[in-house]
């Protein structure tokens, strides 16, 4: 799988509070896992209809362009 197709496929999520806010509204990441060349965590997700929405509700109550 590509890149692209990796990125088209699944949400990366590099946020503590926006993950946080994800599991709040009943979502599951699939993983969790540190980037090995940055060496933060992230959390993966199926990027799918639901999750858009509650990203968008997240953006909008933080503010994040």
């Amino acid at each position: 799988m590509t890149n692209h197709k990796v990125k088209e496929r699944f949400y990366f999520s590099y946020s503590k509070k926006e993950s946080d806010f994800l599991k709040e509204k009943g979502l599951f990441y699939i993983t969790k896992a540190i980037h090995p060349q940055s060496n933060v965590c992230f959390t993966m997700w199926d990027r799918d209809e639901k999750l858009l929405e509650l990203l968008k509700e997240y953006n909008q109550v933080h503010k994040v362009n």
